[in-house]
This record gives structure tokens, C-alpha cells and sequence, in this order.
């Protein structure tokens, strides 16, 4: 009997932690996907941060542009890649992808090439929102296709540096 009650919160336990994990990806995966509800897109960093490993402080800050890069704990996939590490923009949160080239990724993505070479591909999937696709000029990144969610609203124009907490205060 004890050795089944065992088995039976051992099982509960597994659930629980299963669930936990769907909750932190389907956050991340909505947000790369631009699928999060407008009301969430303003405080995303900070339930990042207070949800998914790895999103406790940047592995790397960048200056020009501006953007933080965050490595997981665990790879995570969306819009048909897997990488883990996740780059946060003022605007723009988006998987950094190794072992593709952007060519490829503009196709599977049937994304617009923009005019611009500076200017990122995209597709427009949503009022505010768009799937972007492009590399970085960071040494650091160069070889690595940078694909995620541009949301195009002043809300996301989260300020990129520093802890989450500390950017959250300049905020309001």
C-alpha cells in the first residue's frame, strides 16, 4: 500500500512538473510566435524572467542595437526552429538559430525581403505584429539567424539592459 501511495505522488509530482514546463514554454513559444495577448506583451520581460530558467540575466548585452541575449536552461522551438538562446529588442523577441542560413529561413517563413539590406524580412501576422527574420552585425551572432516576433507597439518598447527588476522601476 505505501509503496503505491509512493508511486502515486511520485506520478503527481512528474504531472505537476510537466505542467509547469508547458506553462514556462507555451509564455516563451506565444511570445517568439507573436501569439501573446496584447495585455501580456508590456510585461513580458519581467514574467520571463519570473518564469523561465535562464531568463534571470542576460548571458550578454549588446549596445548598438540594443538587445540582450539569453541563454537557456533547455532548447526551445518555434515556428519550426530550436535554439537556446533567445535575444530580447526593444520590440523584438526572437530565437538566435545556428546551423541555417537566412535564405532558408526566409522561405519556410514566406517572409517579405525588405527593400533595405538593414532592415529585417518579414510578414505581417497581426495588426501590431510580424514574424521577422535577419542576421545581426554582432560578432557574437553573426553566424546565427536571428527569428521571432516584432510587436510593433509602443508597449513593447521595453528598455533593454540592466536587471529586469531596475528596468521595470525606469518604466514606470
Amino acid at each position: 500500500m505505501a509503496l503505491k501511495l509512493k508511486a502515486g505522488i511520485m506520478l503527481i509530482v512528474a504531472i505537476a512538473e510537466a505542467c509547469q514546463a508547458r506553462a514556462e514554454d507555451s509564455l516563451l513559444v506565444h511570445a517568439l510566435t507573436c501569439e501573446l495577448p496584447s495585455g501580456e506583451v508590456k510585461n513580458l520581460p519581467a514574467d520571463l524572467e519570473a518564469s523561465v530558467p535562464g531568463f534571470a540575466a542576460p548571458k550578454k548585452e549588446f549596445a548598438l542595437p540594443s538587445m540582450d541575449l539569453y541563454s537557456l536552461e533547455k532548447p526551445i522551438s518555434a515556428l519550426g526552429y530550436t535554439s537556446s538562446e533567445v535575444l530580447i529588442q526593444p520590440g523584438r523577441i526572437l530565437l538566435a538559430i545556428s546551423g541555417t542560413n537566412l535564405d532558408a529561413v526566409i522561405k519556410s517563413q514566406e517572409l517579405t525581403v525588405a527593400d533595405m539590406d538593414i532592415l529585417p524580412a518579414l510578414k505581417q501576422v497581426g495588426l501590431n505584429t510580424a514574424i521577422v527574420a535577419f542576421r545581426s552585425g554582432q560578432e557574437d551572432l553573426a553566424s546565427k539567424v536571428l527569428l521571432g516576433c516584432e510587436y510593433q507597439m509602443p508597449e513593447a518598447a521595453w528598455p533593454i539592459g540592466g536587471s529586469v527588476d531596475d528596468v521595470m522601476k525606469l518604466a514606470q
